[in-house]
């Protein structure tokens, strides 16, 4: 019987590239001296704009897989390595992971719909379409829907590159990406191939919810002021 430590888990990279990533980010500490490793993150930017560019970035990845990926697969080092891309393009500022607004408390971290489902919800709102939506309107796609549907039927080398885009435009608002984020993230690449795919459901079950808790709330609201 083959021994269940040499076969690890799917995922089983992911906390230990996070933690090495947490680590070399670049920024400024209390006295405003730089810390961090900046020459990694610019290998790993770079890396992004093509294969010829990855080799670089490798050494900033691979040894950091974990005692399990002494011999990583192909898939692994991919999904790693786009993991740590991503993580450096838009990385966690201290002003994101200080963010503490009541429905954003979670150390489990957000799923890219629910992102994408909070931004959604910030443009409805503010062009007022959630206050004045009838039920028989017919609903319109938007911006953020189309742009969920593009990701979920992407496979993951699209899914990567798509993925930029999607993380600059959240970046700077208050559901911007925490290391928390990027550990679901983490975890949803390694499952993003899964037959049953239950990443995608989860990340189109997760951008309605936030619809559907938004117009919840206004209907409760409604009557409240009613009474």
């Amino acid at each position: 019987m083959q021994n269940s430590r040499t076969v690890p888990k799917t995922g089983a990279w992911v906390d230990p590239l996070l933690a090495h990533l947490r680590r070399i980010r670049p920024r400024a500490d209390e006295t405003g001296a730089k810390r961090g490793d900046t020459r990694a993150f610019a290998a790993l930017r770079a890396s992004a704009r093509g294969k010829r560019f990855v080799f670089p970035a490798l050494p900033y990845v691979v040894p950091y897989l974990g005692d399990s990926y002494r011999d990583p697969s192909r898939a692994v080092v991919d999904r790693a390595i786009a993991l740590a891309q991503l993580y450096a393009i838009a990385p966690p500022s201290d002003q994101v992971d200080s963010f503490s607004s009541a429905d954003h408390k979670s150390p489990r971290g957000e799923s890219m719909g629910a992102k994408l489902g909070r931004s959604n919800l910030a443009d409805l709102d503010k062009t007022g379409v959630v206050r004045n939506r009838t039920d028989d309107e017919k609903h319109q796609p938007s911006t953020w829907e189309r742009r969920l549907q593009a990701l979920v039927r992407s496979d993951i080398e699209r899914l990567i590159r798509e993925l930029r885009g999607a993380l600059g435009l959240i970046g700077g608002k208050p559901w911007a990406m925490t290391d928390s984020d990027y550990r679901v993230l983490g975890y949803d690449l390694a499952w993003w191939e899964h037959p049953e795919k239950h990443v995608q459901m989860r990340w189109v079950t997760d951008f309605y919810a936030r619809r559907s808790d938004q117009t919840k709330s206004e209907t409760d609201q409604k009557e409240t002021n009613d009474d």
